[in-house]
């Protein structure tokens, strides 16, 4: 039973994974799921909510600021005490009231003296509106929206980078494959001369050292599709992590990624753009002149710190006090100013540390773009090169295929022997690999230059 069990164990992942279908992504399925997927680019659409929302805060302070106080207050002694001695102080006859009145109040259940403000409460809305502020808020709104579209750019930057990888990923297995495709015709190829090969040496046509030749081509053969087999499995799992999907080690044969058409493929000189508009359009660039306009900003919010502020404000509300033991309604309104004297030497200070600021994103942008402009160079020179090297490796394949094609009649009609006809052989597939690996390599470098 516990044999059985362990059996089952053992079996249920190969069950599993033979009863999955079979799957085929095209280039353009792997870029559709990467930017569904790919956490890089999920978290960069985050980002983009994010400096969304922020700029909508940033609005709100345009907006009046409302508010609900509420105060109320109990005191064992009253803050406020008030003698009859103390209203009727300043004239003869007005001392005579008090004495009078300080003789009768026991008699009239008076007191002879006043107590305010031991108890009391107090709520009511409250409403701010700033009306010049020395344009920080202005000032800070635009400074979210250009943040915004930096996270918008970013975004674009990040979704290239993926969708590159992909390309990268995809065109490797694309050339991995076709080595294993070759490598299996020269399998089936090199079984067919083994059968012939067996032949003529029962029939003393060949020595056996020929034969031998052939066995051994196969045994290396055989190492290399081994090694070449493993390269695939790694370049999917490659490829499968940039789309974001899951997946098992044990299912990856299930997934196909046929070769991609590439159709009429262009030249450097169809492609080829004006450097100075190419480098005004890449991301980096933007990016980088959405950094010195918000440094700009930053020094204007420095500059309006030290100028006055002006703001109008309301407030209604109720208040209850023992004065007069009873709700009360009122409001009113007010208006603020505030002149910051004190800061005027610190912000003088302040504004040349932030103009220091603003000439060093402009040295940097100004070093950006002669950078860019050095890279988009160099990747077109890239570009040119791989296309040299990808026509001369389609010439090289063209002259194999004659020169195989010549060493099979030569070697049917007896002017040669096996082992030139398997010579050959392996030549035109080294040169086939080759014409694949520099198409691979012509696209990849289209894509760098493009992008």
């Amino acid at each position: 039973m516990k044999r059985l069990y362990s059996l089952i164990l053992i079996l249920l992942p190969c069950l599993v994974v033979s009863g999955q279908e079979r799957q085929s992504f095209s280039l353009e399925d792997c870029r559709s799921l990467a930017m569904e997927n790919n956490t890089t680019i999920r978290n960069a659409r985050m980002d983009k909510q994010a400096a969304e929302l922020r700029r909508k805060e940033m609005f709100t302070w345009f907006l009046p600021q409302v508010g609900i106080t509420s105060m109320g207050f109990w005191s064992e002694k009253a803050k406020v005490t008030f003698q009859l001695d103390d209203i009727f102080v300043n004239a003869d006859a007005a001392q005579d009231v008090g004495i009078i009145l300080g003789e009768l109040a026991p008699e009239l259940g008076l007191s002879e003296s006043f107590h305010f403000f031991k108890y009391g409460f107090n709520a009511g809305v409250s409403l701010f509106q700033p009306i010049y502020t020395g344009g920080r808020i202005r000032q800070s709104y635009q400074i979210a929206h250009l943040l915004e579209d930096a996270s918008d750019i970013k975004s674009e930057i990040l979704e290239k980078f993926v969708l590159n990888q992909i390309d990268k990923n995809y065109f490797l297995l694309a050339s991995l494959q076709e080595k294993q495709r070759l490598v299996d015709a020269l399998d089936s190829y090199l079984t067919k001369m083994e059968e012939l090969a067996t032949l003529a040496l029962d029939n003393g046509v060949i020595v056996k050292s020929e034969f031998m030749q052939l066995k051994s081509k196969r045994l290396e053969l055989n190492a290399g599709r081994q090694k070449l087999r493993t390269g695939i499995r790694l370049a999917k799992m490659n490829l499968l992590n940039s789309m974001g999907m899951e997946y098992s080690i044990l299912n990856l044969d299930n997934y196909e990624f046929p070769a991609a058409n590439f159709g009429d493929i262009p030249s450097p000189e169809d492609v080829y753009v004006d450097e100075n508009q190419a480098v005004a359009n890449r991301d980096e660039s933007k990016l980088l002149d959405v950094y010195v306009k918000v440094r700009q900003h930053q020094k204007k919010i420095t500059l309006g710190g030290s100028l006055p502020s002006v703001g109008l404000g309301a407030r209604y509300g109720v208040s209850r006090f023992d004065i007069r033991d009873e709700f009360r309604w009122n409001g009113g309104v007010y208006l603020a100013l505030k002149i910051p004297i004190s800061s005027w030497g610190r912000t003088s200070l302040a504004l040349k540390r932030s103009q220091i600021e603003i000439d060093k994103a402009e040295a940097t942008q100004r070093d950006l773009t002669e950078k860019l402009t050095l890279k988009l160079r160099k990747d077109y020179l890239e570009l040119t090169s791989a296309w040299d090297a990808m026509q001369i490796a389609k010439e090289q394949k063209d002259y194999e295929e004659y020169l195989h094609e010549q060493a099979r009649l030569n070697c049917e009609n007896g002017y040669s022997t096996v082992a030139d006809l398997l010579k050959s052989y392996s030549d035109l597939a080294k040169a086939e690999e080759s014409y694949s690996t520099a198409v691979s390599d012509y696209i990849t470098a289209l894509h760098a230059y493009l992008d």
